[in-house]
């Protein structure tokens, strides 16, 4: 941890150990293959002119709605700019039969999620259970807390984000993760050496 943040422009660290959960591999490639072959495609409307507009279609918990200033830094970037995105999960708390109904519902927007991911080009990475935390993040910092889960996406751009937000599937299973989630914090990063080439 403290190699990590002696790193220029590191500002925190979280690290945890996380039980993976089981996707089906031939469901991912099919997704992939689909998508390949041109029989999936991202949305052709083109996006809002302004970050206000896209964000406006999306109403629920504040906590788990982006913020304009994060769209508009996904319009200021360049065209090729890989992307990963992390993202940390914190289910609400009620319980059914001894498990959280956050986590279920969020499983039920995750199918129709991947499917909308891959649209756009987009990869799954991975998802799981946090287990233990080994370095906790910093008090007042973005991912400062308890969470239930994580999961990792990667987009050829961060305008592939947008476009897939578009899509109308998409946008209806958007309600069960706003049901499901109490918080949400995405922590999004690049390749270090392919931004330095756009600087």
């Amino acid at each position: 941890p403290q190699q990590i943040q002696s790193r220029p422009g590191v500002e925190d660290v979280f690290a945890a150990e996380v039980r993976l959960s089981p996707v089906p591999p031939l469901f991912v490639a099919g997704l992939r293959a689909m998508h390949l072959l041109r029989l999936s495609k991202k949305p052709s409307n083109p996006l809002p002119e302004r970050a206000e507009d896209l964000l406006a279609e999306f109403e629920g918990n504040p906590g788990t709605l982006s913020t304009v200033s994060s769209i508009e830094s996904c319009y200021e970037c360049t065209a090729d700019m890989q992307v990963t995105m992390v993202n940390y999960l914190d289910y609400n708390a009620l319980e059914t039969d001894g498990k959280r109904a956050g986590r279920d519902l969020y499983n039920r927007y995750c199918f129709e999620a991947m499917k909308s991911v891959h649209r756009v080009g987009g990869q799954f990475l991975f998802a799981g259970r946090v287990t233990k935390v080994l370095v906790e993040a910093q008090q007042g910092g973005a991912t400062a807390g308890l969470w239930d889960d994580l999961a990792a996406m990667i987009y050829p751009d961060l305008t592939a984000i947008l476009y897939m937000e578009q899509h109308p599937d998409y946008k209806l299973s958007f309600r069960w993760r706003d049901e499901a989630l109490a918080q949400s914090v995405v922590i999004a990063s690049v390749d270090v050496d392919r931004a330095a080439a756009h600087a």
